[in-house]
Order: C-alpha cells, then sequence, then structure tokens
C-alpha cells in the first residue's frame, strides 16, 4: 500500500464581506478534499454553502464533513477560530465552497488542499487518525503567543500513514518546516499568507509515517504572533481500493 500523496492546493482566498467562492481545480473523483479555514473572531454566523462537485464522507452528495469545529488563536478581541472541514471529489474537475462572512464582520481566510491513495469510508475516523488526542482521537491541536510554534503530536498505529500539520499564524509572515522533530520528517507542501483585513499565514506540512509511531517535537521561529496548529494523520487506501496487477494488465 502507498502512503497518502499530496496532490496540490487551490487558490487561497480571503473574504473581508459577503461571499466568496474557495476553489480547486483539476481534482480526481474519490480523492479527499479539506477545506482550511480561519475566521479572525469567534464568530459562529459566518456560514458554507453551495458544495460543488463535494460530497461528504457518507455519500451525501453536495455536502462536506466538519472534521475540526474550531481551534482557538489568539486572546481578546483578536482571537480567533481555525477550522477544517472535509469530504471527497464526486467527479474529475473542478470543486469549491462558497464561504460567508456573517453580521460580526469577522474576516474569513480559505484554502482547499486535494490528497489520493486515502483510505475511503463513510466518517472521518475511517479516512484517517490521531490517537491519544482530543476530540474521541481524532485530532491534536496545539497553540500559543510566542515566537516558536510547535507541531501538534501525531500519533500512528498503522504503516504507511501520511501525517499532517495544518499551521495558522495571525499577521503575514513567510515560515518553513518545523525542525528538530522525532519520529519523522515535516515538510511544508503549500503556504498562503495575506496582509488583508487582520492578515494572516496559512500552512500545511506533510510527513511520510512509514511505520506505526510520532512524529513530534518540532519547532519553528517566527516574529512573535498567536499561533495554531492542527495534526492528523491519513490512512492508506484499502487493497480492494487498489487495482490488482491481474485486471490491470488484463
Amino acid at each position: 500500500m502507498p502512503v497518502p500523496v499530496f496532490v496540490g492546493a487551490g487558490t487561497g482566498v480571503v473574504v473581508t464581506t459577503g461571499t466568496g467562492t474557495v476553489t480547486k481545480t483539476g481534482c480526481t473523483a474519490g480523492n479527499v478534499l479539506f477545506l482550511h479555514v480561519y475566521e479572525d473572531q469567534l464568530a459562529s454566523e459566518n456560514s458554507r454553502s453551495n458544495r460543488v462537485n463535494i460530497e461528504a464522507l457518507n455519500g451525501v452528495d453536495n455536502a462536506d464533513s466538519l472534521y475540526q469545529s474550531g481551534l482557538s488563536v489568539g486572546s481578546g478581541p483578536q482571537v480567533g477560530n481555525h477550522v477544517l472541514f472535509c469530504g471527497r471529489v464526486m467527479a474529475d474537475g473542478t470543486c469549491s465552497w462558497d464561504i460567508t462572512v456573517g453580521a460580526a464582520g469577522a474576516d474569513l481566510t480559505s484554502r482547499i488542499y486535494e490528497f489520493s491513495g486515502v483510505n475511503t469510508g463513510p466518517s472521518i475516523d475511517k479516512i484517517g487518525e490521531n490517537l491519544g488526542g482530543s476530540g474521541g482521537g481524532r485530532y491534536r491541536q496545539v497553540a500559543g503567543t510566542n515566537t516558536t510554534p510547535g507541531d501538534a503530536a501525531v500519533v500512528t498505529s498503522g504503516g504507511r500513514e501520511l501525517a499532517l500539520a495544518f499551521v495558522l499564524l495571525q499577521g503575514q509572515q513567510s515560515i518553513g518546516n518545523f525542525t528538530g522533530e522525532t519520529g519523522g520528517d515535516w515538510a511544508e507542501v503549500a503556504e498562503y499568507s495575506h496582509t488583508t483585513g487582520t492578515g494572516c499565514t496559512m500552512q500545511l506540512q506533510t510527513a511520510e509515517m512509514l511505520a506505526p509511531g510520532t512524529i513530534d517535537g518540532g519547532t519553528m521561529t517566527i516574529t512573535s504572533a498567536p499561533w495554531g496548529v492542527l495534526g492528523l494523520a491519513l490512512f492508506p487506501a484499502n487493497p480492494s481500493d487498489t487495482p490488482s496487477v491481474a485486471w490491470l494488465t488484463a
């Protein structure tokens, strides 16, 4: 079984009023999508709608599955919310979500990430894991305000999993990989930042976990800012999901 693969990221989008569309082109049917959202206040009236070519993990068309309901980043009037939603590509082509700023006027920053070779299943615990974390063991999270953001320890119970670290900083900064981690090697695969409104930096790092274990202890150096990291690991596809040599050559 090959390790799941990061396919690519869509265009980063910031919405300060009304509704904006977050898009990824060139998607492949059956691949897994994550919608990464940051709202610069804890504003629950912000919303998603008009999911195009996306189905929830339970197979409902033009829907999605909540993965993580929010990690608070910062404090006081500048506290923000760091959220992940998940879905599958319905057919080859473009996928998109609409995101809408609510009455509180909290700016929204968002991006779509696509992954191939991920296990199938009707719920988030069938496609990935994070043992020992919060929320029923489904995710790990860590946040702070300083110059040395740290990774969220990702624990894998099986082999050939792909660990993910979704990183969020308040404010625009160019950042690099976590360093000093043990159990694996974090590497940046996507980064988006802007100075519109509150401004933020959104990054994804991955690490191949070929055997059961824990990747932890990585840090990076930034100009002091509120930050948050969400961690998880994706299971590889079931053997039954992968074409066999027999019928590939038939």
